[in-house]
């Protein structure tokens, strides 16, 4: 009876055991989906705007160098559970934050979330280097031939206000009050979510003289303005505060990679 009791004793302890150990990997994942929730809030933190369009290419590098991929995955799937997939995976809604929101979270962290903060160990450019690298994950660049096909319909329904090269100074914008959207105005654009510009080119933006665009057509193009191409169009006007090419801080972050990297959480 006494050997029955202990070992009944032992496997009760063994079950706790497991079951706490299982509870503190579902904690992991519990804090993170509370840190990246819709209901979480970006710290109160002052946010230094760019000088100049964020590169890819640039954030690829930083990418590298603070070597997020041990625990992100090399394309933000996640590569152990301290890290679940929060970067790529859509129903997280990561491409659904402002690149504010996410900037914030890399300068100055989230309560409760263990997360290197950022801020002093990049500069202010390779953090939005990073951020518009990181929102890649889940709304891929445009390539070359999808920005010259999107170019074509927006030059046709869109620069007439906005411009060809979206700077709010198309040849109707002289007329129109407020003035059309400026796409390169980091401090409007940086704190848009990518479901609002969809919803601005959709319905419209009253009182502004924007038109909704759902459901329209474009026949010369061969192109209705249905969801999926409304989706691609805001990927579009985002394409206009993003530098695709690399410039002289990647090549550099590239030209060291054969040395030592440096450890975010050291």
């Amino acid at each position: 009876m006494l050997n029955a009791r202990i070992l009944a004793a032992t496997l009760l302890m063994a079950c706790t055991a497991l079951l706490t150990s299982c509870g503190a990997r579902l904690s992991i994942a519990d804090r993170a989906a509370r840190a990246f929730s819709s209901q979480a809030q970006a710290p109160g933190e002052p946010v230094v705007l760019p000088d100049f369009n964020p590169s890819l290419a640039d954030g690829k590098a930083v990418y590298s160098k603070l070597r997020c991929a041990e625990c992100h995955g090399d394309k933000g799937e996640g590569a152990n559970f301290a890290a679940p997939r929060i970067l790529s995976d859509p129903t997280k809604e990561q491409a659904d934050r402002t690149p504010i929101f996410q900037y914030k979270i890399l300068c100055y962290g989230v309560p409760g979330w263990d997360h290197p903060v950022l801020r002093g160990r990049l500069s202010n450019r390779e953090v939005w280097d990073l951020v518009f690298y990181v929102r890649s994950f889940t709304s891929p660049p445009l390539t070359a031939a999808e920005r010259d096909r999107l170019g074509t319909v927006y030059g046709a329904n869109c620069a007439d206000c906005h411009g060809e090269k979206g700077y709010g100074d198309g040849p109707l914008s002289h007329n129109l009050a407020p003035l059309p959207a400026n796409f390169h105005q980091f401090d409007r654009f940086f704190d848009r979510q990518d479901s609002m510009l969809y919803n601005h080119i959709a319905d419209g933006l009253y009182p502004a003289a924007m038109p909704g665009f759902f459901g329209r057509r474009d026949r010369m193009n061969g192109v209705v303005f249905d969801q999926r191409f409304i989706k691609q169009m805001a990927r579009y006007v985002r394409h206009f505060e993003t530098d695709y090419e690399p410039t002289d801080i990647s090549r550099d972050l590239e030209g060291a990679g054969s040395g030592k990297q440096e450890d975010p959480h050291g």
